[in-house]
């Protein structure tokens, strides 16, 4: 189903690929430099909200609380928190 609802299909591109000056190249099938942008993004979306679950926050405070010093986790947050993320910039 999925191949034949295609808007484009291999023989398209190699065809192309034999005569680029005579045949039209094909539409890609997954959009191109636009569409790795968009899935980039969304995929860094999914990566800050796991990162930022409270589940997952609590769970990894109660395990340095059980396996570090005070200082070391208090060292730790700040740095983390001093450091921006892909993307954001502190001003």
């Amino acid at each position: 189903d999925y191949y034949e609802a295609a808007a484009t299909r291999v023989d398209d591109w190699v065809q192309w690929a034999r005569d680029p000056w005579i045949v039209d190249r094909p539409v890609a099938l997954w959009g191109g430099a636009d569409a790795a942008e968009e899935t980039s993004q969304k995929f860094a979306a999914i990566s800050k909200s796991v990162q930022r679950s409270p589940e997952r926050v609590l769970k990894k405070i109660v395990q340095d609380l059980r396996t570090k010093n005070l200082f070391e986790i208090v060292e730790s947050k700040v740095m983390d928190w001093a450091r921006p993320s892909e993307g954001e910039k502190r001003e």
